[in-house]
């Protein structure tokens, strides 16, 4: 079966693991209309959850993750970790 995150990449963690990570893109700029959110419990190692949460869709988890300097979404989202994100309408012109 592929993974949802089969865009990413496999590499090894300190236990000898093969686990995906993001790939490193460009750091999208903040702005003022960015919003604060915190993971719920339930939503945590799922941006797609988050995206939906937040966009209503699950295809911006990505873009959740990079603008947050998430490299893993497996491990990089915890309940109570707050993250800031772009505000809906700034998602559309992306």
């Amino acid at each position: 079966m592929i993974s949802f995150y089969d865009i990413s990449h496999v590499y090894t963690n300190d236990e000898g693991i093969a686990v995906r990570s993001l790939p490193i893109k460009e750091k999208i700029p903040s702005s003022t209309t960015d919003i604060n959110y915190v993971i719920p419990a339930g939503y945590e190692g799922r941006p797609d959850l988050i995206s939906r949460a937040l966009y209503n869709s699950t295809k911006y988890w990505e873009l959740i993750c990079i603008y947050n300097n998430i490299k893993n979404p497996m491990t990089g989202l915890e309940a109570g970790k707050l993250l800031v994100v772009p505000s809906y309408n700034r998602v559309r012109t992306m």
